[in-house]
């Protein structure tokens, strides 16, 4: 039995069960896809992207443990769950996909900031 990858967000549309997830050949794809660096990704995951981006990025989220559902098929589901909260998940399985230990089994929150100087407290040296 395989065990699970870093940055899975299982969620349910009516009765069926989905893992979104953010695996290397998916961000390679959307890499080659939207010729944009990861980075980039993350910031186009993070504004007012396009809605068959947002298709795109969701349907190759899928495509680790739902490898026969297309872009169409991707689309049916984000009506299902409703566009909010299938972008939301997008932006969960993204972060997720590069966080660490800890930061992994939390899943994304809000950074702490160090007082006074606007810079968070994992690069500031200060907690």
């Amino acid at each position: 039995m395989a065990g699970h990858l870093k940055g899975e967000i299982a969620f349910a549309s009516g009765e069926d069960q989905y893992t979104l997830v953010f695996t290397i050949d998916a961000l390679i794809a959307l890499e080659e896809r939207f010729d944009m660096t990861v980075q980039q990704l993350g910031e186009k995951v993070s504004e007012n992207a396009r809605m068959k981006d947002v298709r795109a990025m969701f349907a190759a989220g899928l495509s680790h443990h739902h490898p026969t559902i297309d872009e169409a098929g991707a689309g049916r589901v984000m009506s299902e769950i409703g566009v909010t909260q299938a972008a939301a998940l997008v932006g969960k399985a993204f972060t997720a996909a590069f966080a660490s230990g800890e930061e992994a089994k939390a899943g994304p929150g809000p950074r702490k900031r160090s007082a006074g100087t606007g810079q968070d407290a994992l690069t500031s040296g200060s907690t």
